[in-house]
């Protein structure tokens, strides 16, 4: 990427699942759809989480450091389909993408 190119990523929050596991677990879109419906226990839940194809599951701490480690500068947390960049936004179409960050190439 060159210097200035804006980047955008959108995953699952590790602390919001954390959060889930210790509130109403239950209470997540993607529990409802088929191929989930296996999931019974929150212990299953959380677990399920890690194999979902993702390496690594961040939070915004994590994916922050990531970020600046690799060169790139102001950080931002976004909302859901919501950027100061008018071609970024409207880009998420999984529900379960809750940590949306974008920075700029240094």
């Amino acid at each position: 990427m060159r210097t200035g190119g804006i980047i955008r990523i959108a995953m699952p929050d590790l602390n919001y699942l954390i959060e889930r596991y210790n509130t109403d677990w239950k209470n997540q879109n993607w529990l409802s759809w088929p191929g989930y419906k296996f999931i019974k226990t929150r212990g299953q839940m959380i677990n399920y989480c890690f194999s979902w194809g993702h390496k690594y599951l961040y939070n915004e701490e994590d994916l922050k450091n990531q970020l600046v480690e690799t060169g790139f500068r102001k950080i931002v947390r976004c909302e859901w389909n919501k950027s100061n960049y008018t071609e970024l936004c409207n880009l998420e179409t999984r529900n379960d993408s809750k940590l949306i960050m974008e920075a700029e190439k240094g």
